[in-house]
């Protein structure tokens, strides 16, 4: 089960890498910025200033919030929505049949819950995740939508316009990369939201603008997220501990270290997203 949400997630962040790249020391292909003739046309001209643009570092959002967001790969559109307050997380995609629900155990000590729930039978699993706190979950949203603090003055990095997504105000960047022979092989549109840095929208587009992969936001709450917006009630279902439903390791789907002594999670209910993006059963 753990090797198959590896799998799903994978190809989430996969579609990211391109856009959420660090600079040229981990992408030698790219020279930076190209020149007039293959370069997108862009309506800011900040070469002078580009080093004032500089992506917010505000986490604030994380412990209480709602999201509707619309994912596409593979010609395929997926519509998730993402709810959390505190000690509880909800994710759901349109269209599925279940969602995942996680939440803290308050019997067993420094473990979570994680549910994958049916609503039309009432019937659902259970698995413990030992080792783990509420406080270490990171949702596949902010997995996917996260940039280096350093992604404004990148040299192949431009700013493209003042913009709106969601109602909230943002910064259109795009981001080029080239092939060797130094012509366009693709590009990304990343909207960033000016109050908590994230990438409220994203297109990754090939060389003729075809969009392969990207999502945008369509609604997003923040500070004001109660019960009665998760409105999960465990006890209406008919939830079977799934076997050897006690994981050790932690918080599922680990993929990276913000620290040596800080975890990066990204939870299972990731599998939502990528199940129904994939087709995958």
């Amino acid at each position: 089960m753990i090797k198959r949400i590896f799998y799903l997630f994978f190809t989430i962040i996969v579609l990211f890498a391109f856009v959420s790249c660090s600079g040229e020391e981990n992408n030698p292909s790219i020279p930076g910025i190209m020149d007039t003739k293959t370069r997108p046309t862009h309506s800011y001209d900040e070469t002078t200033t580009r080093e004032a643009y500089v992506i917010a570092d505000n986490d604030t959002w994380k412990t209480n919030y709602k999201i509707t967001y619309s994912f596409l790969k593979n010609a395929q559109t997926s519509v998730i929505t993402e709810v959390r307050l505190d000690n509880k997380y909800l994710i759901k995609a349109e269209g599925s049949d279940f969602f995942n629900y996680y939440t803290t155990n308050t019997k067993v000590a420094s473990s979570v819950d994680s549910y994958m729930l049916y609503p039309a039978t009432k019937k659902g699993t259970r698995v413990i995740i030992a080792n783990a706190s509420m406080s270490e979950l990171e949702s596949g949203f902010m997995s996917i939508s996260k940039l280096a603090p350093n992604f404004a003055s990148l040299s192949n990095v431009k700013l493209d316009s003042v913009n709106t997504v969601a109602g909230r105000s943002c910064k259109k960047y795009v981001m080029t990369q080239l092939d060797t022979a130094g012509k366009l092989q693709k590009y990304a549109n990343i909207w960033i939201d000016d109050e908590f840095g994230f990438a409220i929208k994203s297109e990754v587009c090939l060389s003729d603008n075809t969009i392969v992969s990207g999502w945008e936001v369509t609604e997003f709450l923040s500070g004001s997220i109660t019960t009665s917006d998760i409105g999960v009630k465990v006890s209406d279902y008919d939830v079977t501990l799934s076997t050897g439903a006690v994981e050790t390791t932690g918080m599922p789907a680990t993929t990276q270290s913000k620290a040596a002594t800080t975890k990066t999670v990204t939870t299972t209910a990731t599998a939502t997203t990528a199940a129904v993006t994939t087709g995958t059963e």
